[in-house]
């Protein structure tokens, strides 16, 4: 039987992988294994004709088959509109229906959120996102509809240079201050920040 205790799990939603972690008593995260047992998940999905669609590293798996119908990338295309104003779509199935990039990135989060659920005595109710630091206001409201088609509240997003901040901190046995320069060679973007920690706190001053 599950707990009615409310959990908080943050999601990096990659272009290629993407992970759910969750903190430990001792507040460190851990990166919780999908139900294939791998720590990552393929941030792609099948849509095969008159079937669910498939995600993950399945969906790859068969994409040989059904070439036409593999979403990837989504990462890149969240909050790009087409000329009327509306999310773009693609039509990534036999039935013709449209899927906006958000959506499919919900079927990933979607996944990770129910693989989760499925090892730890409680339901994930919270999840925090994190986010390039060059996404600006019209991406972030995109990502939040994910909130509602998994069914939890997001609490958060957290740019990802702040969060690889705070791992850091989490790291070091000793108060950081200062500013920072912050790497990610990420797999769709590359952003380099500076990041000030002040009292085991972590903004972003610049990123290019």
């Amino acid at each position: 039987m599950k707990s009615d205790q409310c959990v908080t799990g943050g999601i990096d939603l990659g272009t290629y992988s993407s992970l759910l972690a969750m903190l430990e008593g001792s507040g460190i995260p851990v990166a919780m294994k999908n139900a294939e047992g791998q720590v990552s998940t393929r941030s792609v999905v099948l849509f095969p004709p008159g079937e669910p669609p498939v995600i993950g590293q399945e969906a790859l798996n068969a994409a040989l088959l059904y070439p036409n119908y593999l979403a990837r990338e989504m990462k890149l295309h969240v909050g790009e509109k087409d000329s009327q104003g509306q999310d773009v779509a693609m039509v990534l199935n036999a039935e013709g229906k449209p899927y906006t990039p958000v959506v499919v990135q919900g079927m990933v989060a979607d996944k990770l959120i129910k693989d989760a659920n499925a090892q730890i005595p409680a339901q994930i109710t919270d999840i925090a996102l994190s986010v390039p630091a060059n996404y600006g206001s019209t991406e972030r409201q995109t990502l939040m509809q994910i909130g509602k088609q998994v069914g939890c509240r997001i609490v958060g997003l957290v740019e990802e240079p702040v969060a690889v901040a705070y791992t850091f901190i989490n790291a070091c046995k000793k108060v950081l201050e200062g500013i920072y320069l912050v790497f990610d060679p990420g797999a769709g973007t590359t952003d380099l920040s500076t990041v000030e920690i002040h009292g085991g706190q972590a903004q972003i001053q610049v990123t290019k």
